[in-house]
C-alpha cells in the first residue's frame, strides 16, 4: 500500500533488493484508472547506506529518486 497524502491509501507494487548491507534500491508502480482518466506513477530509488560516528549501531543513508508521473485523458 502507498499513501498518496491525505491518509488515502492505494495499492501498489513494490520491490526492494540490496546488493550487500551498503546498496539497495527500490522500485514502486501504482496507478487508477475512474471514467475517462488514468494515472500512472513508478519510482525508482537507489541508496547507499553507512555507519555514523564508525559503528554500525548508527546509520545514515544518501541515494537518489527518479519519479515518472502520467495522467492521460482519453474521450
Amino acid at each position: 500500500m502507498v499513501e498518496e497524502g491525505d491518509d488515502r491509501f492505494r495499492p501498489a507494487l513494490n520491490f526492494y533488493g540490496g546488493y550487500d548491507h551498503f546498496y539497495y534500491a527500490r522500485i514502486y508502480y501504482y496507478g487508477k484508472t475512474y471514467g475517462p482518466v488514468t494515472e500512472r506513477t513508478t519510482m525508482v530509488a537507489l541508496n547507499r547506506k553507512f555507519g555514523l560516528f564508525r559503528t554500525q549501531s548508527l546509520v545514515a543513508g544518501v541515494g537518489v529518486s527518479l519519479l515518472l508521473e502520467q495522467t492521460a485523458i482519453a474521450f
